[in-house]
C-alpha cells in the first residue's frame, strides 16, 4: 500500500527531512508545501541530487494545501516557531492526518501547547518532535549502558551556536539518557545582551543556563559567541563518567569522538570514536518506525511539550528583564 506524505516547510530544515526520505523502503507518495517559491526551489535542487529511488511513487511541490491528498499518513511541519500553531491548525482543516512529526521549537507562547496536544488528542494524531539525539546510534548505546546507573551531573559546553535554538536539544538528551521528566532552570548567568539570529525577526542567547531534573541530574548547558570550541558533553554517574566530543572530525575513525572511565575497570579511560548522522540521513528512519511500528524512538508531544515549557518561559522572563519588558511571546525558534 502507497503511504502518503507531506512535508510542511521547505526551506533548510524541510529540504533535509525530504533528502532523508531518498533512502525510504516503503511505498510513498511525498508533497511538499511551502507559500515561499525559492524555499520549494530549495527543496527541489536538494533532492535532484539524491540517488533515484523507486520506492517513491510521486513527489509533489505545492504552494497550498489545496494540492495535496486529503488523507496524510505522516505529516512533517518543518516551519519556523512563530507559524507552526496556525499552520498546524489549518493543515487539520484540510486534510486527515495519523502521524505528525514537529520541528523544534515548538510555539513561542506557552498558551499554545496546551490547545494543539487537545487537537492531536480529539482527532486521535500520533505526535513527535524532532530531538534527534534520540535516534543517534551512539547514543542508544549510551542509554542502555547507562540505564541502571544513577547519573549525578551533565554538563554541555560549546561556541557558536545558540541556547535558543539549541537548549531543548540538550535538555531532551538529558531527560532520555536520566529517564526523568520535570525539571528546573536558573538564568542568571546568561549574557544579558541578547542577539538577533540570523533568521529575522528570531532572537539567540549566550552563556550559561543551570538546572536540575527532581532528584538530579544537576546541569549545566553553555555556548560563547568567542573561540571555536566543539560542543562537549560530560556525564558523571555513579559507575562511569563520559566525555564526548561531538565536534570530532575523523574522515577514518567518525564524526563524534568519547572517552569513558568506568568503575569495573577501575576507572581505565576508553576512548571509542562514532559517527553522528545528519538530519538529512536520520528522518526516514523515523518514517519507517512510524509507518511499520506505529512507534519511533523521536520524544512524544506530550512529554516534549512538558521540556519546552520552561525553556519558554525562562527566556521571556530573561526578554522582560532586559530586552523589552511588555514582550509576551518568546522569539525563539
Amino acid at each position: 500500500m502507497v503511504k502518503h506524505i507531506v512535508i510542511v516547510g521547505a526551506g533548510n530544515i524541510g529540504s533535509r527531512h525530504l533528502q532523508s526520505l531518498s533512502y525510504i523502503n516503503c511505498n510513498v507518495k511525498i508533497s511538499v508545501i511551502d507559500p515561499n517559491s525559492d524555499s520549494l526551489k530549495i527543496s527541489k535542487d536538494r533532492f535532484s541530487i539524491m540517488d533515484y529511488n523507486d520506492k517513491i511513487r510521486s513527489i509533489n511541490y505545492a504552494q497550498t494545501f489545496e494540492d495535496i491528498n486529503k488523507n496524510i499518513d505522516i505529516a512533517i511541519i518543518s516551519t519556523c516557531s512563530n507559524v507552526r500553531k496556525s499552520v498546524i491548525e489549518q493543515l487539520l482543516k484540510k486534510v486527515n492526518v495519523k502521524n505528525m512529526i514537529l520541528e523544534k521549537v515548538l510555539f513561542q507562547k506557552i498558551e499554545d501547547y496546551e490547545p494543539i496536544y487537545n487537537l492531536f488528542e480529539q482527532k486521535k494524531i500520533n505526535a513527535w518532535v524532532n530531538c534527534i539525539r534520540r535516534m543517534w546510534p551512539f547514543y542508544k548505546k549510551l542509554y542502555e549502558k547507562l540505564k541502571n546507573s544513577n547519573i549525578q551531573e551533565v554538563n554541555v559546553s560549546g561556541s557558536n551556536w545558540g541556547l535558543g535554538s539549541n537548549l531543548i536539544h540538550f535538555i531532551d538528551f538529558i531527560a532520555f539518557i536520566a529517564k526523568k521528566q520535570k525539571y528546573n532552570l536558573k538564568t542568571e548567568f546568561l549574557n544579558k545582551k541578547i542577539i538577533q539570529s540570523n533568521r529575522k525577526s528570531f532572537f539567540e542567547f549566550y552563556g550559561m543556563i543551570l538546572g536540575s531534573f527532581e532528584q538530579g541530574p544537576f546541569f549545566s548547558i553553555s555556548s560563547h559567541l568567542q573561540g571555536k570550541n566543539s560542543t562537549t558533553i560530560k556525564i558523571v554517574s555513579d559507575s562511569s563518567v563520559i566525555i564526548i566530543d561531538e565536534g570530532n572530525i575523523n574522515i577514518n575513525k567518525g564524526t563524534g569522538r568519547s572517552w569513558i572511565s568506568n568503575k569495573n575497570k577501575n576507572w581505565e579511560w576508553e576512548e571509542f570514536f562514532f559517527d553522528i548522522p545528519l538530519q538529512s540521513q536520520t528522518t526516514h528512519l523515523a518514517v519507517q518506525q512510524i509507518l511499520l511500528q506505529n512507534e519511533c524512538d523521536l520524544t512524544r508531544y506530550s512529554e516534549s511539550a512538558e521540556f519546552h515549557i520552561p525553556i519558554i518561559s525562562s527566556f521571556l522572563k530573561h526578554i522582560q528583564k532586559y530586552h523589552n519588558g511588555s514582550e509576551t511571546v518568546c522569539p525563539i525558534t
